[in-house]
């Protein structure tokens, strides 16, 4: 929402032209889009429920104020032009989650619909036998929780662990990784395409330790698609994408020794493993092969909404 202009939905309301948005992040009603206040390492629901200028007296935006403010001032100017409202006839959410922040910046409920990501499963080729390593990947930033995933490495060094990307935090979590010789902890540095399906599919599990709300990740999906579960965050949309227990299991953000007990569970119950590996790639079948269909349903709903109807 920070990168489309507001007069590209004032065209379109001009032309009556219908228009759909997926919510992919927090922008409607966080100036941040990230519900995240990063020299505080929490989540955040204040410019939801109060002033905006909360972005910028934590400095939400690249960490300095001007950015913050910026911002800020642009969500106030959608929220009081209500643009979004009226230029967008349907706003997709793939969670809860991203409906809380379509709600937060003054969008109607009975405009949102739940449509949960997709991805084409036939690229993935799953297996369910557990290997002997827990894989995290994605970009190392300190709101992806990598930390708390290196301090229950350091509580459990029978049991190996596999990080993949590349970002700002990576000189941190490599000294952290350094100074209390976690001989069990691999960087793998940035991968992707094949080589990346394929350490997935040679791992235990997949971890995913967020510290923020994330909206939908596919990072959970992809994981699933390849025939392993998840153990993530009880925490926005990673919480609505596991099925604690089934799929794989949910822990509290910032928790180390919770990581480390189910980290241990799926370590030492290989069985358990395969079963929920089994589950989650089945959710994930069921997911995707539903998806398109939802979406054209969403685009003809769209459609209708916007016939004869004055925006």
């Amino acid at each position: 929402t920070h990168q489309l202009s507001p007069s590209v939905l004032e065209a379109l309301i001009e032309a009556q032209v219908p228009a759909v948005m997926t919510v992919h992040e927090h922008s409607l009603g966080c100036p941040s889009g990230r519900r995240y206040v990063p020299h505080l390492n929490e989540t955040c629901r204040r410019c939801f429920d109060g002033s905006l200028m909360s972005a910028v007296q934590h400095r939400c935006v690249q960490d300095r104020t001007l950015p913050s403010l910026l911002a800020a001032t642009a969500v106030a100017a959608h929220r009081r032009s209500r643009i979004y409202q009226r230029g967008i006839q349907l706003f997709l959410c793939p969670s809860e989650t991203a409906r809380d922040a379509a709600l937060a910046g003054g969008i109607d409920r009975e405009r949102t619909r739940i449509l949960r990501y997709a991805i084409d499963v036939r690229a993935f080729v799953p297996s369910t036998d557990p290997g002997d390593y827990f894989f995290c990947y994605g970009r190392l930033t300190p709101e992806k929780g990598q930390m708390t995933l290196l301090e229950a490495a350091a509580l459990a060094p029978e049991i190996p662990v596999r990080i993949a990307g590349t970002g700002p935090d990576e000189p941190r979590l490599r000294a952290f990784a350094r100074d209390n010789n976690l001989k069990n902890v691999e960087f793998m540095g940035f991968i992707d395409g094949p080589t990346l399906h394929e350490a997935i599919r040679n791992a235990r599990a997949v971890v995913v330790p967020s510290n923020y709300y994330e909206t939908g990740p596919l990072t959970c999906l992809e994981a699933f698609a390849l025939g392993k579960p998840v153990i993530g965050t009880d925490l926005g949309g990673i919480r609505e994408s596991i099925q604690s227990g089934e799929t794989g299991i949910l822990v509290p953000p910032r928790d180390a020794n919770a990581l480390n007990e189910a980290m241990q569970l799926l370590h030492t119950q290989a069985g358990r493993c395969e079963e929920m590996g089994r589950h989650a790639e089945s959710v994930a079948r069921n997911q995707c092969s539903a998806h398109l269909d939802a979406l054209f349903s969403a685009y003809a709903d769209a459609s209708t909404r916007n016939q004869g109807v004055p925006i």
